[in-house]
């Protein structure tokens, strides 16, 4: 799989959340700090997705609670929603 940049991207290739991606994940923990308690914060074990959950933890501390990575949560390709 290759992105708009013709980068590789997906299961195959585990790439980091560049410094866009952790500035969105930043300010997502921060807007989901202003709502409701979280019981967990989960994620895939894919590289990027758990850097999103620790952005997330880290802005609702002192409730930081994550759930290890699960691999029921990995990407899933092909999904139409109705």
């Amino acid at each position: 799989l290759f992105n708009k940049l013709h980068l590789p991207q997906g299961r195959l290739f585990d790439a980091a959340l560049d410094g866009a991606g952790q500035a969105q994940a930043e300010k997502l923990g921060a807007v989901l700090a202003q709502g409701p308690p979280l019981s967990v914060v989960g994620s895939s074990p894919r590289l990027r997705a758990m850097q999103t959950a620790d952005a997330i933890a880290r802005a609702r501390q002192p409730a930081r609670l994550r759930e290890a990575p699960r691999d029921d949560l990995d990407e899933v390709e092909d999904l139409v929603v109705p």
